[in-house]
């Protein structure tokens, strides 16, 4: 987090969640556009999705440190990848759709310079952000009881079978067909919440 000096330490999670979703949406645009009227690169927006993450994170152990006795999480592909590790860490519940295992995997091919595809500005990808990356990654999962994984098997982002693998003794409902934004999610509303809840 060096390269960001102290400021993203007052963002607050908010504006860390908007900027993860503004992201995201750019990198949908980019995937979807037949043509592309610049050179236009998905590699910096995944890069500053995994950066906005890890301060995100930071923030959100801070309310979990508050009010772990009330705490559970719902989240989603890098929801679930930045949730496992809290449940991980203070033993609470999660239920994650589609959640990334590893995604800190091929970034290597990214280290040195990059270039902004929106203002041409370059920047610095380093090893030390892989690795301070890696510090949040779980190995595998020890409180299999506080776990509900929702996969379906049509996800275009992530194999759900890494999922199916990372999470075995959890807690796992696999769809067939859908796509990573879990177009079933409004059937499986009442046992995610029996689940948190109960």
């Amino acid at each position: 987090m060096s390269d960001y000096g102290s400021a993203w330490r007052i963002l607050r999670l908010t504006s860390l969640t908007d900027q993860i979703f503004i992201k995201a949406q750019r990198i949908r645009s980019l995937q979807t556009k037949k043509e592309n009227k610049i050179d236009e690169g998905q590699e910096s927006e995944f890069i500053g999705i995994i950066n906005y993450s890890v301060m995100a994170l930071i923030q959100i152990e801070k309310i979990v440190n508050k009010y772990i006795d009330s705490i559970s999480l719902l989240g989603s592909s890098m929801g679930g990848f930045l949730g496992t590790y809290l449940v991980e860490k203070y033993s609470i519940k999660g239920a994650f759709v589609n959640p990334a295992v590893n995604p800190s995997r091929g970034l290597s091919n990214y280290i040195g310079q990059n270039r902004n595809y929106l203002s041409d500005e370059t920047w610095v990808f380093k090893k030390h952000h892989i690795s301070e990356y890696k510090e949040v990654t779980c190995k595998k999962i020890m409180k299999h009881g506080q776990y509900l994984i929702l996969l379906e098997t049509g996800d275009e982002v992530l194999n759900y079978k890494d999922a199916v693998q990372f999470y075995n003794g959890a807690s796992i409902i696999i769809v067939q067909g859908g796509e990573h934004r879990f177009v079933s999610y409004e059937k499986y509303l009442p046992k995610i919440y029996d689940f948190l809840f109960s």
